[in-house]
């Protein structure tokens, strides 16, 4: 497999960002909420490129990560967790997130990335009703992305 890089997010990126959540995620935010995230928080958003194409994204605020996704064709070799790690190394403070009850994947994922469970919101998805994990990470110290990841 050629080379993946991690690169904060450009504006252009923006549309395709938003197909492959669109086409693997059934939360999906409006591009004003994309164009806002972008415009006021752009530092915590980053892209996965592998041959000119992005193949995933993580979207986040000054509190709180928003959404990750990586194309499925992709899944599985650490891509998820180098995103997540470029976007923690931005943080000096607690981090949350929702997680679906259901997706145990990301759940072990952020688990490894040092998120603790913290509650449950019943109902929290619109779309089917579906509880969320509260998660929270306690940032101490910014991580070494380059020590930190072995893909």
């Amino acid at each position: 497999m050629e080379e993946i890089n991690i690169r904060c997010m450009k504006y252009k990126d923006i549309e395709k960002a938003m197909e492959i959540n669109k086409r693997f995620l059934p939360t999906r935010y409006p591009y004003i909420v994309w164009l806002y995230l972008y415009l006021m928080h752009r530092g915590h958003n980053f892209v996965a490129i592998h041959a000119n194409t992005i193949i995933g994204y993580i979207l986040a605020d000054c509190n709180e990560i928003l959404s990750l996704v990586v194309h499925k064709n992709y899944r599985r070799k650490g891509i998820g967790k180098m995103l997540l790690f470029h976007a923690l190394n931005t943080y000096d403070k607690t981090l949350c997130l929702h997680v679906r009850t259901s997706n145990k994947i990301a759940i072990k994922l952020y688990k490894s990335c040092g998120f603790k469970l913290q509650n449950i919101k019943k109902s929290f998805y619109a779309n089917n009703s579906e509880d969320a994990y509260v998660m929270k990470r306690f940032i101490k110290t910014k991580y070494d992305v380059q020590s930190e990841i072995n893909i």
